[in-house]
């Protein structure tokens, strides 16, 4: 048996993170349509798990941070040619409980993000990059938008539900 490194003793292995992944994945195609059906399955397919890694979220939750290959498409930031990650929540109870797919667009055109950076986004800390992060739903729907300049967010865009407008609301922070 090969020897693990101390540090990594409370670590579950990566073919149980994938395990759970895609039992997750297949769990949200039971309530999807045809459309989301095939948008799941096309993520499925695009996952990259020989690069994923995890990240510390809240107390003892971690993210999972999953690299989607190049051929991956979306209709958000389809002409930015953005990196794009599956992002979940993996919950010290072990139970994927959520996630949501994180699109990167630089102002380099640099498509991976420095390790930890989205663990620094979701605890509400400077990062170690600038750019665009938009959050949309396993099956293509935009949800959010945060802008990084200099490592601090700068701006959030979200879509407003169609009986208040059909626009995206911007927010500026201010420093």
């Amino acid at each position: 048996a090969d020897q693990v490194p101390a540090n990594t003793t409370a670590e579950i292995s990566n073919q149980a993170v994938i395990t759970k992944i895609n039992s997750w994945l297949e769990k949200w195609k039971v309530d999807a349509d045809d459309d989301g059906d095939m948008k799941i399955e096309a993520l499925k397919a695009a996952l990259d798990f020989s690069t994923l890694h995890l990240e510390k979220y809240k107390l003892n939750d971690k993210l999972i941070i999953v690299p989607l290959k190049n051929g991956f498409k979306s209709a958000n930031n389809e002409n930015k040619n953005p990196g794009n990650y599956l992002v979940v929540i993996l919950p010290e109870s072990e139970d994927i409980t959520k996630g949501n797919i994180i699109q990167y667009v630089s102002a380099t055109g640099k498509k991976q993000v420095p390790r930890n950076t989205f663990s620094k986004i979701f605890n509400y800390e400077d990062i170690d990059c600038s750019g665009q992060f938009t959050i949309i739903s396993l099956t293509d729907d935009f949800r959010y938008e945060l802008t990084f300049e200099n490592n601090k967010l700068r701006s959030v865009a979200e879509r407003r539900s169609k009986s208040e407008s059909e626009e995206l609301k911007t927010n500026a922070c201010i420093d």
